[in-house]
């Protein structure tokens, strides 16, 4: 079949598109992406469940062409393979590094909240002082680059760089991008890994409390220390990943909570943030895609697929599926079993940052509705999205807000 999810309707809402799929077969293959696309939750949960059959080689592999300049730059990186994109026991050992030294646990995470709340209240500051503002740029997306460079322990001042950065390793792979945008954004990433590397240089000379050190220091069991290579590489990672999504969560949901009237639910109630949040990632998840690869034949429902073969789980599609939620097409910040979405996957490739990112989410909506009980959405504002398979990412979201009686 031929499926454009690059589409203007599909990036604006793709999930007519989505529910067609899961009224179709099990697995299609996609001449268009050359991808084999499912869509229905219990079958993409199968997937994610079975690493050996479904591995994630090539899940960072560029979904469209690179040009061969800016593939040649690429190439040249001399970071370890990114921890989305290992198996075995590699990705054994990153994660368990991670595990004990990112907050990973709400504890462990619970201690940054004094930090988190902070910044917050810094930007909303600054938000008033304006008096209108563009929850993507002036919010959500700083936020989230601000918790992460307080975690990583990157200096404030590179905000913007890494931002820059991510969006461009993020957009090259899963996006649409010029061959110009192409050598730009491949220049871009070999900035970004020199800069990880010369942060490693530099904690290794003096280290801090931040997770470069925690890296740096890390043992256990019959694990030996990581080298600078793998703590650069995984900083690479944390440093890309740690905030598009969260960013996106925030932005996404709370043009949700707007459009449906709930902001005013939650104004009122603010006890019922956490159970908003998961169905802000159930009902319009950052992460739409995901993508695995057929490390030998394989079976998806009644569909044979070879070896070989690329095989995008469409998240946001198993999220809205019937057969686990018969309204799942309504947002409803009251639903007691959204939890169960599979917006931070499953199984050994469950997301390390979740307990991290609903930390933030409900902060910075406890902030938010405290702060601006009265925020709305600007009139004739109408939301776009940057173009991508993986990341639901809107490009800005105008508001205001009546003064607080």
């Amino acid at each position: 079949m031929s499926l454009d999810l690059f589409a203007p309707d599909v990036l604006r809402d793709p999930y007519p598109l989505f529910s067609r799929l899961r009224d179709g077969a099990s697995a299609t293959f996609v001449d268009d992406l050359g991808v084999w696309v499912v869509s229905r939750r219990e079958e993409i949960r199968a997937v994610l469940a079975d690493p050996e059959t479904f591995t994630n080689a090539l899940t960072i592999a560029p979904l469209m062409p690179v040009c061969p300049h800016a593939g040649q730059i690429l190439g040249g990186l001399t970071a370890e393979v990114p921890i989305a994109a290992r198996d075995g026991l590699a990705h054994a050992r990153a994660r368990r590094a991670l595990v004990a030294t990112f907050p990973s646990n709400p504890r462990r995470a619970g201690a940054y909240e004094p930090a988190i709340r902070a910044i917050a209240d810094d930007l909303i500051d600054a938000m008033c002082r304006r008096g209108e503002a563009d929850l993507v740029r002036d919010f959500a997306w700083e936020f989230a680059v601000r918790v992460i460079l307080g975690v990583v322990g990157v200096p404030d001042e590179a905000h913007e760089r890494i931002k820059r950065w991510s969006d461009g390793r993020f957009a090259i792979l899963w996006g649409l991008t010029t061959e110009a945008e192409q050598i730009r954004i491949a220049r871009d990433t070999a900035a970004f890994w020199d800069f990880c590397q010369e942060l490693v240089a530099a904690r290794l000379l003096e280290p801090r409390q931040d997770l470069v050190s925690a890296l740096i220091a890390y043992r256990t069991g019959s694990d030996g220390p990581l080298t600078e290579r793998e703590v650069a590489s995984l900083v690479f990672d944390v440093l890309s990943a740690g905030h598009e999504t969260t960013s996106n969560m925030l932005s996404n949901g709370i043009l949700q909570l707007l459009v449906s009237g709930a902001w005013a639910e939650l104004v009122a109630d603010p006890a019922r943030i956490p159970d908003a949040l998961e169905e802000i990632l159930r009902y319009d998840t950052s992460t739409p895609g995901w993508l695995r690869f057929t490390a030998r034949p394989a079976k998806v429902g009644d569909v044979d697929i070879p070896a070989g073969q690329r095989v995008l789980l469409l998240l946001g599609s198993a999220n809205r599926d019937e057969t686990r939620w018969p309204d799942a097409e309504c947002f409803d910040i009251g639903r007691a079993d959204a939890r169960e979405h599979l917006s931070f996957s499953v199984g050994r490739h469950f997301c390390v940052g979740a307990a991290l990112a609903r930390l933030e989410g409900r902060v910075a909506l406890e902030a938010l509705c405290g702060r601006l009980p009265g925020l709305y959405l600007r009139a004739g504002y109408e939301p776009r999205y940057v173009p991508s398979v993986a990341f639901r990412m809107l490009e800005s979201l105008a508001v205001a807000w009546r003064p607080a009686i």
